[in-house]
C-alpha cells in the first residue's frame, strides 16, 4: 500500500522541483515531493511522508493553532473524498487524527498536551476538516501551540489516517508525517536534504519493525503504524496514568524488547514487559539478541532500511534508553554500580546517576571512546568470532559394508587456513547421518555398539573422538558412520553442526555457533542424490532471530548447534516427541507434544498455550514444554518463513507421533524414550499435524476429520506408510484454486 497512497500537505512550491498537473480541479504537483513519498521513484525515503501539493495554499501555519492542507491518493491515483473527523462509518469513527510535536535537539515534544500526563491526538473538539470542491482538505486545530518560529527548529505533523480505499475496497492504515521549520509569519516549510529533497529525523524505520511485527500496529490504536508516529506523543516526560513507569517511546520499547531479561517489571496496564509473582516471571521472549541494536536503527551505508538518525545510538546514547535495559543501575550490587566506581569524573554520580545528563553518558560511550563505546560493548561475541570458523563437507562416499565416510574440514574464511579439529574448542562437532523417503525417519539406526537409536533419532558422531585425518591433506578429516540398514534407499543426507567452545576475557565460556554445513549422498552409491526439499529459509528465520536462528540469550534450543531447518528436520521428524513424558505407577499420566519439525515450529510461533496438543488423549504436558514464547503477529503470513510458495502444498509423507514407548519401571517426570519402531505410534496425519498445530480448537479438529479426511491419533505410523489407510482431502478446497485456497484464507492474496 505504500508505493500506492500518496498523502499531500498542500503548500509552498519552489525548492527546484519540477511541476507536472496533478489532474482536473488540482494544482501543480511538486514532482520532487511526490517522490518522496513513493519508493518507486525516490528509493532514498521510502516513508508515508506529508508532502507538497497546491503551490497556492500554504504547507502548515502555525500562528497559535495549526492549519494544514492536504490530500490523499487512492492506489488507482484519484482523490479520496469524503473523510471526516468524527462520524465515519469506519477506522474507529474517524479518518483523520494529528499530533504536532517539536524536538527539542535530543527529544520529542508534544505540543499539544505538555506535562508527563500522557500525549495523545489533537482534540477533536472544536478542531474542523473542510474539504473544497477539488478535493484538497484542510484542517484547522483547535489548539493553540507554542511553536518556535525561528526557521530552525524542526517541528512535526502526525496524521493517523484510516480510510476504505475506493479502487481496492482494503482498509489502508498510514501515518504520514512531515518535519518542518517555521518562520518568522507562521509558515511552515518542510525539511530537505542537502539533495533538496523531504527528509525527516528518523531513528528507526517501520520497515524494520515490520520485518518481525509485520503490520505494526499499537495496540491502543492500530491505526497507528510508524513509530516515528508513536514518538511525537510518547514523550520523555510522559508517565503511565496507572503504573507510573514512563512511556517516553526508546525506554518503553527498549523494555518490551528486552523483556523477561529485565531486572526489574515494567507493565503498562495488562501490557507486559516484564511481571514477577510468586517466584515466577512472565513477560516477552524477544527471539534474538537484544545486543543487536542495528536491527531496529541502522544508519550504515550497507542498511537495509537505513534512517538519517540510525547511528545515534553509537554515537549518542542516552540514559533512557540505556537504562531501559540495564534497570538495575541503581542497585549497589550490579554490574553497572560496580563499573561506574570512579564515573563522577565524566559527571555521573553512581549513587544518584538520575540526575546525570544524557552527554555524560557519550564522555565514555560515544563512538570516539576506545573499548566501552557503545558499538564495543554492544557487539555479540558469538558472531564477531564466528566470521573466523566455516564447516565444509568435501566428499561423502558409500562404502561397501554400507558404512559412509565423510571428508570434511573447518577453516578460517578470512585467511583460508584449515583448524586443527582435536583442540577442546571443537568438542561439540558433530556428524548427523539421516535417511528416509520423502521425510526422514531414521529407521533402523544404530549406534557404535550396533543397538538401535530410539526417536526417529540419527546416527550422531562426535568428530573431535572419531575424526581421522587424511592424508596428503591440511587438516583435513574422515568419519565413517555406523551401517546403514538394509531398509533405506533413495537419497540420505549428512549434516556437520556443533558449536566452537571458546573463552571470554572475563573467563567466561561461550558457544560461537557456525552455519552447518549439509550435503547429500545416493544410498547404495549409485544413482543420483536428491536434495530434500526446500520448504523454509534460514535466512527468513534471521530476519527475526538474527544470526543463526536459535542463538540468543534466554531461549537455548541447542545453543544454535542446529541453525538450518535443513538439518533441523533430520533430529525433528514424525518420529519423534518433545520432552516431558510423565510415569506414575508403572503408567504414561502425561504426554508432551511432537517434535515434529512443522508443527512444533508452527506451535512455538502461535504461542497456544494451554490449546495444544489436539489429539484424542485427556494427558497433556504444560505449554512450558516448548518454552515460553510471545504470540508471533505475522503467523498468517506464510510468506514469512516458507519459499516457494511450499505453504500451499504440504509434501510431507509421515504422521506426528502423540506417542511412543518409553521406561515405566520408575516415576519420572521426564521418561527415557525407548522407542525403537516407530510403525506401531499413534499419529496425526501428515496434512491436519500441520494445519492443527495453529488451527486447533475442536470445531477445526471435527473439519478435518469429517470433510478432510485426517487422523487423530486413531492411526499409526505404519499405517500412514502403507499409503492407503488415511487419504486426507485437503487440496479439494485449499489448493490454489479451490473454493478457500490456503493462500487466500491466510490473507495473502
Amino acid at each position: 500500500m505504500l508505493a500506492a497512497l500518496a498523502v499531500f500537505l498542500a503548500g509552498c512550491g519552489g525548492g527546484g522541483g519540477s511541476s507536472v498537473s496533478g489532474g482536473a480541479g488540482i494544482g501543480p504537483i511538486n514532482v520532487e515531493g511526490l517522490a518522496a513519498a513513493d519508493p518507486t521513484q525516490n528509493p532514498q525515503a521510502p516513508w508515508n511522508a506529508l508532502v507538497v501539493l497546491d503551490a497556492s495554499l500554504p504547507l502548515v501555519t502555525v500562528n497559535g493553532s495549526p492549519v494544514v492542507n492536504f490530500a490523499v491518493r487512492d492506489a488507482g491515483g484519484n482523490l479520496v473524498r469524503g473523510l471526516k473527523l468524527t462520524g465515519a462509518a469506519n477506522c474507529g469513527g474517524s479518518n483523520a487524527k494529528f499530533t504536532f510535536a517539536k524536538f527539542d535537539g535530543s527529544d520529542w515534544q508534544n505540543l499539544t498536551q505538555a506535562g508527563s500526563s500522557a500525549a495523545s491526538f489533537d482534540d477533536a473538539a472544536g478542531a474542523t476538516l473542510a474539504e473544497n470542491a477539488a478535493g484538497h482538505y484542510t484542517y484547522r486545530s483547535a489548539t493553540s501551540v507554542a511553536a518556535t518560529k525561528d526557521g530552525a527548529t524542526v517541528h512535526r505533523v502526525g496524521m493517523r489516517l484510516c480510510f476504505t480505499d475506493p479502487a481496492t475496497g482494503a482498509t489502508v492504515k498510514v501515518n504520514p508525517y512531515l518535519d518542518f521549520t517555521v518562520g518568522a509569519n507562521g509558515t511552515g516549510n518542510p525539511v530537505k536534504d542537502g539533495q533538496n529533497r523531504l527528509t525527516a529525523r528518523r531513528v528507526a524505520d517501520k520497515a524494520s519493525c515490520n520485518e518481525c511485527h509485520q503490520t505494526l500496529a499499537a495496540r491502543h490504536d492500530d491505526g497507528l503504524v510508524d513509530p516515528n508516529m508513536c514518538v511525537t506523543c510518547h514523550n520523555k516526560g510522559s508517565v503511565h496514568f496507572a503504573t507510573g513507569n514512563s512511556l517516553d517511546f526508546k525506554l518503553m520499547i527498549h523494555k518490551f524488547h528486552m523483556g523477561k531479561q529485565l531486572k526489574k517489571d515494567y507493565r503498562l496496564s495488562t501490557f507486559v514487559a516484564r511481571l514477577s509473582s510468586g517466584g515466577v516471571v512472565a513477560g516477552v521472549d524477544y527471539p534474538q539478541e537484544q545486543r543487536n541494536c542495528v536491527k531496529c536503527h541502522d544508519g550504515s551505508a550497507s542498511a537495509a532500511n537505513r534512517t538519517p538518525d540510525g547511528e545515534n545510538w553509537k554515537t549518542r546514547p542516552g540514559k533512557n534508553a540505556c537504562w531501559a535495559c540495564h534497570d538495575d543501575y541503581k542497585d549497589t550490587t550490579s554490574a553497572w554500580y560496580a563499573k561506574h566506581q570512579g564515573a563522577t569524573l565524566a559527571g555521573v554520580d553512581r549513587d544518584n546517576p538520575d540526575i546525570a545528563s544524557d552527554s555524560a553518558c557519550q564522555t565514555c560511550h560515544g563512538d570516539t571512546a576506545p573499548k566501552i563505546n557503545t558499538a564495543a560493548v554492544h557487539a555479540v561475541p558469538e558472531w564477531v568470532n564466528g566470521a573466523n570458523y566455516q564447516y565444509n563437507i568435501h566428499a561423502v562416499t558409500w562404502n561397501a559394508d554400507r558404512t559412509v565416510s565423510v571428508e570434511f574440514s573447518v577453516i578460517n574464511p578470512v585467511n583460508g587456513s584449515a583448524y586443527d579439529i582435536k583442540g577442546a574448542s571443537f568438542a561439540n562437532l558433530t556428524l548427523l547421518f539421516g535417511w528416509g523417503d520423502g521425510d526422514y525417519s531414521n529407521a533402523g539406526a544404530v549406534d557404535a555398539s550396533g543397538a538401535l537409536i530410539p526417536g526417529g533419532q540419527p546416527v550422531a558422531i562426535n568428530v573431535a573422538s572419531k575424526a581421522v585425518a587424511v592424508a596428503g591433506t591440511n587438516n583435513r578429516y574422515r568419519v565413517t558412520s555406523t551401517v546403514v540398514p538394509a531398509s533405506a534407499s533413495g537419497t540420505s543426507v549428512v549434516a556437520l553442526q556443533g558449536g566452537i567452545l571458546l573463552t571470554g576475557v572475563n573467563g567466561v565460556p561461550y558457544t560461537v555457533p557456525v552455519k552447518d554445513a549439509v550435503s547429500y549422498f545416493a544410498i547404495g552409491g549409485s544413482g543420483s542424490a536428491i536434495p530434500r526439499r526446500t520448504v523454509v529459509s534460514a535466512d527468513k528465520c534471521n530476519t527475526c532471530h538474527g544470526r543463526n536462528i536459535n542463538m540468543n540469550n534466554h531461549v537455548p534450543s541447542h545453543a544454535a548447534n542446529s541453525n538450518d531447518p535443513a538439518v533441523c528436520v533430520i533430529c525433528h521428524n514424525g518420529n519423534s516427541v518433545l520432552n516431558g513424558t510423565t510415569v506414575a505407577g508403572g503408567a504414561v499420566t502425561a504426554l508432551p507434544e511432537s517434535a515434529h519439525f512443522k508443527r512444533m515450529i508452527h506451535m512455538k510461533h502461535k504461542a497456544q498455550g494451554a490449546n495444544y496438543p489436539v489429539m484424542p488423549s485427556t494427558l497433556r504436558t504444560a505449554p512450558s514444554a516448548l518454552g515460553s514464547y510471545t504470540g508471533y503477529t505475522g503467523v498468517r503470513n506464510c510468506d514469512a518463513c516458507h519459499v516457494n510458495g511450499s505453504y500451499m502444498v504440504d509434501m510431507g509423507t509421515m504422521g506426528s507421533s502423540t506417542k511412543l514407548d518409553v521406561a515405566l519401571a520408575a516415576n519420572s517426570a521426564n521418561a527415557t524414550i525407548t522407542d525403537t519402531d516407530p510403525s506401531n505410534n499413534p499419529v496425526i496425519s501428515p496434512k491436519a499435524a500441520a494445519c492443527s498445530s495453529c488451527h486447533d480448537d475442536d470445531t477445526a479438529k471435527n473439519h478435518m476429520i469429517n470433510v478432510g479426511g485426517a487422523a487423530f491419533g486413531t492411526k499409526t505410523q505404519g499405517d500412514i506408510a502403507g499409503g492407503t489407510a488415511v487419504y486426507e482431502a485437503c487440496y479439494g478446497c485449499h489448493a490454489s484454486g479451490g473454493v478457500a485456497p490456503v493462500d487466500t484464507k491466510h490473507g495473502l492474496k
